[in-house]
């Protein structure tokens, strides 16, 4: 069955308490599913999770990503960054078999405003540092 609710929990980390927020998320997603009984929750923003912030040795202290439970759909590989960097620091982490369900497959993506509508960097920046991810959900 699809999912017909969900929770959205959004988190904008603060760069060097990244690795540590970000775990926190793991507390959370236990305090939804006791307090209103889904597990079917989208945590997204800007976590700020990767290059100097969270680096690869710190991925296995971090629960969101070291449990099975979820599923990164943006993955570490992705350039969420308007200037020269190659970072992704911005993310979409889905659990709940209904919601996993709900969503349509590999439509999680970077949206490059940059490229779409052919800006120069200044004038991107003008808009954001960061280019925004997005994840379609199916309408059933």
């Amino acid at each position: 069955a699809a999912a017909t609710e969900l929770v959205l929990i959004p988190l904008h980390a603060a760069p060097h308490h990244a690795v540590a927020e970000i775990d926190a998320l793991y507390d959370v997603y236990l305090d939804v599913i006791d307090k209103w009984g889904t597990d079917d929750i989208l945590f997204l923003g800007d976590f700020n999770a990767d290059c100097k912030y969270v680096r690869e040795q710190d991925w296995p202290a971090i629960r969101l990503r070291s449990s099975e439970v979820f599923k990164w759909l943006i993955p570490d590989s992705a350039d969420t960054t308007v200037g020269n960097s190659d970072c992704a620091y911005d993310r979409i982490v889905v659990c709940g078999s209904r919601l996993r369900k709900s969503l349509k497959h590999q439509s999680a993506t970077v949206h490059d405003f940059q490229e779409e509508f052919g800006l120069d960097q200044t004038q991107a920046l003008a808009i954001s540092d960061h280019f925004p991810v997005e994840v379609t959900l199916k309408s059933h």
